[in-house]
């Protein structure tokens, strides 16, 4: 059996984790720019949950599941 796997995975990680933290930094951001003013709708399902609203998953069966903000959260 040959195992092979990424030879600089140790120090690749950083780099990759830094990338996907800046890319969805910037994918929030857009969300919540609208011409240039912030919007915080919280009716949104993103901006209400970045509020400290309640959480709405659809899970695959196709049922909802409300989860509610935690304890001590964000007011």
């Amino acid at each position: 059996m040959t195992l092979i796997g990424a030879g600089r995975l140790s120090s690749a990680m950083a780099t990759a984790a830094s990338t996907a933290y800046s890319r969805n930094l910037v994918s929030l951001l857009r969300h919540l720019l609208r011409d240039g003013e912030l919007v915080l709708d919280p009716s949104d399902e993103i901006t209400g949950a970045l509020l400290g609203g309640a959480v709405a998953h659809e899970p695959a069966d196709g049922s909802t599941v409300t989860q509610e903000p935690a304890e001590g959260g964000a007011s």
